[in-house]
């Protein structure tokens, strides 16, 4: 299990780098969110509901 995270964690932490370079950044919460649906705590229209709720408050 902890092995499954690490690759989870080192997925994120590819995709923000890619992201960076394209002037986007993250906060904590962001992190917390893509992690959940990553792991499966997610389904993916509740992870798309609450993106669009986060982006709707930029």
């Amino acid at each position: 299990m902890k092995k499954d995270m690490k690759r989870l964690e080192d997925a994120l932490n590819n995709a923000k780098a890619s992201m960076r370079v394209e002037g986007f950044t993250f906060s904590k919460e962001d992190d917390a969110l893509i992690m959940k649906a990553l792991a499966g705590e997610l389904n993916h229209d509740d992870f798309v509901k609450e993106a669009l709720k986060r982006a709707e408050n930029v």
